[in-house]
């Protein structure tokens, strides 16, 4: 056996032994053969924008923030999320771990802010000190935006922090229960060491 035909067999054997683990949560497919992003796209839809324009008001606010994440996805499969809170937050969690940072796979913990007078720990929560110190006017308009927000029953705003594999998060998502719409902000550094 030449060395060419030992490496072709090496590589085989790392490949087999390689391939045959098993997939597991969001990279696993159904017994339908669908990929996990065939899945994922049959269960949330990226948008461009939130309907809500309290929510787009906030959503265009967090634009100002160059290293924060945000993003906005209709959940297409909505069921009990309309009047149960727990299942909008197992939605807000889901499209943070899908489409936010795939590393927060330790914990996502949030709480649900219950009106503008949980503005400032919503506020404390995503780190605006730290994460925004020398943007205290984009901070003021996305303040107001928040408030505006907190101020709609059909907006459940909840914030708090992420972990994961060189991973940590400071972090706030939204449903909109009249659009089954989730929005998430925040800031984190999603795998990196730094």
């Amino acid at each position: 056996m030449n060395f060419s035909s030992r490496l072709f067999a090496a590589l085989v054997i790392t490949a087999l032994a390689t391939g045959c683990a098993a997939t597991t949560g969001a990279d696993a497919a159904d017994d339908t053969g669908a990929s996990a992003d065939e899945l994922s796209r049959a269960r949330f839809t990226s948008l461009k924008a939130p309907t809500n324009k309290k929510l787009g008001a906030l959503y265009a606010n967090g634009a100002k923030f160059g290293n924060a994440y945000r993003g906005v996805y209709r959940f297409n499969k909505a069921n009990a999320e309309a009047t149960d809170p727990d299942a909008r937050m197992k939605r807000v969690k889901e499209v943070m771990h899908r489409y936010m940072c795939s590393f927060f796979d330790e914990s996502i913990d949030l709480g649900h802010a219950s009106g503008i007078s949980d503005l400032k720990a919503t506020l404390s929560d995503v780190d605006m000190d730290s994460n925004a110190s020398d943007q205290a006017a984009d901070v003021a308009s996305f303040s107001s935006s928040l408030s505006t927000v907190l101020s709609d029953s059909h907006l459940d705003v909840m914030s708090g922090s992420a972990s994961g594999n060189n991973t940590m998060g400071e972090i706030m998502g939204v449903y909109d229960t009249t659009h089954n719409e989730v929005l998430f902000f925040g800031f984190t550094n999603c795998g990196s060491d730094d």
